[in-house]
């Protein structure tokens, strides 16, 4: 049985959804762990360590490059669930995911200005407001509004995941902070998108949550296996949340 083809693998997710779920959590889970001590080896071979200043809660250089590992499980993870062809988003996400891990690794290897880092997350976010399925046209009554004009829409939307993206970047740096919000988010949105049958969104935060799960492993280590998620594991895991609040 080749379980890379496109209609075992639907047939599969038809017919053990609940399965599928929980395998794909200890698929990015393990995956994850798998690679992360990778990506610490080539940053101390190379020795791509994040330096320590008056910011820093860390006494010792420590690695910041596991948005490497991040991304790498991410993308296949994204790459297997459009063959389930249950939405274009993945295409979209992707694209953008791709956008701001590159705005981040550079940042984690050199160092990138505010301008270059604001302008990363607009072409990002723009593949997110443009997508047809996440465009916003109706506010359902909050705050007494309900449809409203595209240009607004793209606007609200806009603002909401720029945001997203800022605050969880401010958040990495703290042993296990980051790694446990982006978890609990997750898990909750899991749920939500379960329980409203939007399958896609589901397999999206489980796979983030096994991610996240494995990270906190490394990220809480006291030795030479703690690793922190840098801006490419920040910028990319806010982005993913701000999709999802969408």
């Amino acid at each position: 049985m080749n379980i890379l083809n496109q209609d075992i693998i639907l047939e599969l997710f038809r017919n053990n959804y609940l399965l599928f779920i929980a395998v794909l959590y200890l698929a990015t889970c393990g995956f994850t762990f798998y690679l992360i001590p990778k990506v610490l080896w080539v940053s101390k071979e190379k020795n791509l360590t994040a330096g320590v200043n008056e910011r820093s809660s860390h006494k010792v250089e420590i690695p910041s490059f596991g948005g490497v590992a991040f991304y790498m499980c991410i993308i296949l993870v994204l790459a297997m669930i459009q063959s389930l062809r249950l939405t274009y988003v993945g295409n979209h996400l992707i694209a953008a995911i791709t956008i701001l891990f590159m705005v981040g690794i550079k940042d984690d290897l050199v160092v990138s200005t505010a301008r270059v880092k604001f302008f990363g997350q607009i072409a990002a976010t723009c593949f997110v407001i443009f997508s047809p399925e996440l465009q916003l046209h109706n506010l359902y009554g909050f705050l007494g509004i309900y449809e409203i004009p595209q240009s607004i829409g793209i606007m609200i939307t806009g603002f909401i995941v720029i945001a997203l993206i800022n605050a969880y970047n401010l958040i990495d740096g703290i042993d296990g902070l980051a790694g446990i919000i982006g978890i609990v988010i997750s898990a909750i949105y899991a749920w939500i998108f379960y329980t409203t049958n939007h399958p896609f969104y589901v397999l999206i935060s489980v796979s983030v949550t096994g991610i996240l799960s494995a990270y906190l492993r490394f990220n809480f280590s006291r030795g030479h296996r703690k690793i922190f998620m840098g801006d490419s594991g920040s910028l990319i895991i806010g982005l993913i949340l701000g999709m999802k609040t969408i």
